[in-house]
């Protein structure tokens, strides 16, 4: 990761943090529960980001010497 991708991505991850303070600190009179709410969805955002990044490098791995390319491989002929 280069230097200036590695700032973008941390000046993102700030901004980021900032929006949720900001987002709770104007929800300071609604309830626990729609805070915790749209905490849980940011999390879940951001876990689905990090699926998505797996999913895009785990296909690249070969497992036994053959191509990770699902079920496929299990039922093909050598």
């Amino acid at each position: 990761m280069t230097d200036a991708t590695a700032a973008d991505s941390a000046a993102r991850t700030r901004r980021r943090c900032r929006l949720v303070r900001e987002a709770v600190l104007e929800w300071r009179g609604r309830s626990r529960f729609t805070v915790l709410c749209f905490l849980l969805f940011m999390a879940a955002q951001a876990a689905a980001r990090l699926a998505l990044v797996v999913a895009a490098i785990t296909p690249s791995i070969p497992i036994d010497g053959y191509a990770n390319d699902g079920m496929m491989s299990a039922f093909s002929s050598r």
